[in-house]
């Protein structure tokens, strides 16, 4: 199975929940949630005002996490990635996390409580995303579908963000 059935399976296509990838192709597609593309193909803003990006041809430009909170993403799946194994937090640099526009200079690494989730994708396989902006669909998937809620750690100070 891949994450966007499994996202359909466990969110139903739920229309408010939103998510941000880098694969904004078959994700989107599968998974029938609105969608945040993280490098601007389809997403005008992302295009003119994101962050310049050193790509492949095409992706010149990267989401910030200022658009992301603003547009009430949900999940941030960036590129979609396998979580380390483990039962701690997980670290920052683990998936892609844009930083934000504003206030970087005094040190925003990530919104006041936020951490990571596995999601079920099959058998032993989870896909790993940052929880973002709570949402009831996310907690009900939590306590009844299997996702694991996971705490993140920034690796360069080994810091807990703030909750």
């Amino acid at each position: 199975m891949g994450f966007g059935r499994a996202l359909r399976r466990d969110l139903g296509g739920d229309s408010t929940v939103v998510i941000a990838t880098t694969a904004a192709g078959a994700i989107p597609y599968e998974s029938g949630l609105r969608t945040v593309d993280m490098l601007g193909l389809t997403d005008p803003w992302v295009a003119r005002h994101g962050d310049p990006y050193v790509g492949t041809p095409g992706h010149r430009r990267i989401t910030t996490l200022d658009y992301l909170i603003q547009r009430r993403v949900t999940l941030v799946i960036g590129h979609p990635k396998w979580p380390r194994a483990g039962n701690g937090p997980v670290c920052s640099t683990d998936l892609v996390l844009p930083r934000y526009a504003a206030g970087e200079a005094a040190g925003r690494a990530f919104p006041p409580g936020m951490t990571a989730v596995e999601i079920p994708v099959g058998g032993d396989r989870h896909m790993l995303a940052w929880y973002l902006t709570p949402h009831p669909r996310i907690e009900e998937a939590i306590r009844t579908k299997g996702w694991r809620q996971r705490d993140v750690i920034d690796c360069r100070t080994n810091i807990l963000p703030r909750r």
